[in-house]
Order: C-alpha cells, then structure tokens, then sequence
C-alpha cells in the first residue's frame, strides 16, 4: 500500500516527536515572530509620515493632539520639530530591525536544536537494532 503524506500530517507527526522543550521554545518562537511582524507593520506604517513631515514639517501643527504634545516638550516652531521626529522614526526602524534580528537568530538556532535531536534520535535507535537487522538490511 503505497502511503500518502501531505504537509500537515508529516507537520503534526513532527510535532508529536519533539521534545516539551523543544515544543516550548516553538510557543515563544511563535510569539516573538508576532512581535516581529507588529514591529515591521510599525515601521513601514510610520515611514510615510516621517516623509510627509520632514517635506512639509507645518502640517503637523494642524493636529490639535500633536499640537498639545509639541507644546508639552517645549517645541515652537517646524524648524525644531525635525530633530525629534527624526530621532523617533530612527528609533523606531533600530528597535524593529533588532526585534526581527533576534527571530532569525532564534529561528536558526531553533532549527539547528531540532535537526540535532532528530538526527541523535535516530542514531539511537540505529545503533539499538538487532545485529540480525545489520546483517540483513542493505545500507
């Protein structure tokens, strides 16, 4: 009988052979790629403004909150608005770029982890078969 298996069923049978460990970094794994991805939704969000803000700085002071907010931190004029707005979108595009970073790392590493208990795994169980099995099985 010639056996079919499809992506989610060789997944889920993947899945039932890892450790808890490994089966608890795959849950963080999972959470830190959604903060990735927040991240990254993030930065290409706000980079249209920045553009928008660094050509014409004036329209920001249309925003009765950014007004307020400007007021707050003592800005007065579009022409020290910049700075801040620079060093914020800066900011922004650090933080997303080390958060997506840190997932590739851990991604890799992750993925390097699972290879390594799979193949030990199956050295084990190669090395406890039968002599009669070596003998009579072609490599």
């Amino acid at each position: 009988m010639n056996k079919k298996l499809n992506i989610s069923k060789l997944s889920f049978l993947l899945f039932n052979n890892l450790s808890n460990k490994r089966k608890r970094q795959l849950f963080y794994l999972f959470f830190l790629m959604i903060i990735s991805s927040i991240a990254e939704l993030l930065t290409l969000g706000i980079a249209l403004p920045f553009m928008g803000a660094l050509v014409n700085p004036d329209i920001l002071w249309d925003f009765i909150f950014l007004k307020n907010l400007f007021s707050f931190f003592q800005i007065n004029s579009s022409s020290e608005l910049i700075f801040p707005i620079t060093f914020l979108f800066g900011s922004i595009v650090l933080i997303s770029t080390s958060i997506r970073l840190l997932n590739v790392f851990f991604n890799g590493r992750l993925a390097a982890a699972i290879g390594s208990d799979m193949s030990c795994e199956a050295f084990k169980k190669t090395l406890n078969e039968s002599y009669y099995y070596h003998t009579n099985t072609n490599t």
